[in-house]
């Protein structure tokens, strides 16, 4: 097995970058930067929210039914013609708030629609395909694409080739501009070694000042990559997945989120996440606090998540003595959501510590446990640290606030 490239048919990871996207409305490309791409769907001089709606919605029917862009364009562009979204007209500059003449929809935007929205989402796909498979294939070779002409910073990177978790991936995984073809191919280690390879730091990219006209707001691009495009989008595609997982469970009915905490702890993937099968960086929410104790924790949410890395270090798979099993999750952590635990706010107000008690399948008596919640410093998310049994004679430390 020599390598991975792009699959005509795209994978389900592909599907879930572009439908869990938020609609950005925005009135230039200026307004969505970097990270921002990743979160939310924009189409520039696209304000309208069922314009945007219309688009992301056809694209993701195109990419699942493995329609071609001419087909994709021919559907679509009667919808946009409906909506007033064609030709010259007016859009609302979020911005100033003003309206103003633009050019909306037309074939030479559709074309430039379909391309980065689709390239950019099966760039996703493929970085969580790589973080799956990088045991067996740990390096990544970076090639040109078909295009007739090159920009020569990215001919300087055809052939070189870096460890598949080197941090140079994080900004220079393609595409790397407007119109980039360029591509990564995941390789094993006896390729590489054929290949020349050098266990070398990554090279160093000078950067260059770019001035947004919008916001006159000055940053710093790598040379070779085009302003907004020097991120990795599957890098932030487990970050986008968690935000919009936590939005809905936060604003589903409680009972609801319970259920569906009970759901996917009983799936295989999520026993998947305990043996470390799935990138660190992904996360799912797991509980919700009560509404009094997250307002006292200063938390604009009440969703608590959990990433794959705490997951995998509290295995209980491979140590079923001093963790519970994944089936046994669901029961444990809804005590966060009901009167039966004992709630301290701790570290000066960064952490929360829940004991609860909790007779198990693999227990014939009641067992105390505590987990550790902690927040983000703006306090837009929580997370849960650690979760291990707590001997009932240790002290219980911080200000009791349940």
């Amino acid at each position: 097995m020599e390598g991975f490239e792009y699959s005509p048919a795209p994978p389900q990871a592909v599907l879930d970058y572009l439908k869990l996207k938020g609609l950005k409305p925005a009135f230039s490309w200026q307004d969505v930067m970097r990270e921002e791409h990743s979160f939310g769907f924009t189409v520039a001089k696209a304000t309208q929210l069922n314009v945007l709606t219309t688009i992301q919605d056809s694209l993701v029917k195109a990419e699942a039914a493995g329609i071609p862009f001419a087909a994709w364009a021919r559907d679509l562009e009667p919808q946009l013609k409906t909506l007033g979204w064609w030709g010259d007209g007016d859009a609302v500059d979020q911005l100033t708030g003003e309206t103003r003449p633009a050019r909306l929809g037309s074939p030479r935007r559709l074309k430039t629609i379909h391309w980065a929205n689709t390239r950019t989402a099966r760039a996703a796909g493929q970085w969580e395909r790589i973080q799956r498979t990088k045991d067996a294939l740990p390096f990544l070779l970076y090639q040109l694409g078909p295009s007739e002409n090159h920009r020569p910073l990215h001919e300087d990177k055809e052939g070189l080739i870096l460890r598949a978790d080197d941090s140079f991936w994080e900004v220079w995984l393609p595409p790397n501009g407007w119109g980039c073809k360029c591509h990564v191919r995941q390789i094993s280690a006896a390729e590489a070694q054929r290949r020349g390879f050098v266990d070398a730091p990554a090279p160093v990219i000078p950067e260059q000042e770019f001035v947004n006209s919008r916001t006159n707001e000055v940053t710093t691009v790598p040379q070779g990559i085009d302003p907004g495009w020097n991120t990795n989008p599957g890098f932030n595609r487990a970050q986008n997945v968690r935000k919009f997982l936590a939005d809905d469970f936060n604003a589903s009915p409680l009972n609801l989120a319970r259920i569906a905490v009970a759901d996917y702890t009983r799936d295989s993937e999520f026993k998947a996440m305990m043996l470390g099968q799935r990138p660190d960086q992904f996360a799912i929410p797991i509980a919700r606090l009560p509404e009094d104790i997250a307002a006292t924790f200063g938390t604009s949410t009440q969703t608590v998540i959990v990433s794959s890395k705490t997951l995998s270090t509290h295995n209980a798979i491979a140590n079923v003595k001093k963790y519970p099993p994944p089936e046994e999750w669901a029961v444990i952590i809804d005590r966060l959501a009901t009167n039966n635990a004992e709630i301290y706010l701790q570290d000066g107000g960064k952490s929360l510590h829940v004991f609860f008690d909790h007779v198990g399948v693999i227990e014939t008596s009641a067992r105390q446990y505590r987990s550790v919640i902690t927040r983000t410093v703006d306090g837009d998310e929580i997370f849960l640290s650690t979760f291990h049994p707590w001997g009932e004679r240790k002290p219980k430390r911080g200000r009791r606030i349940k």
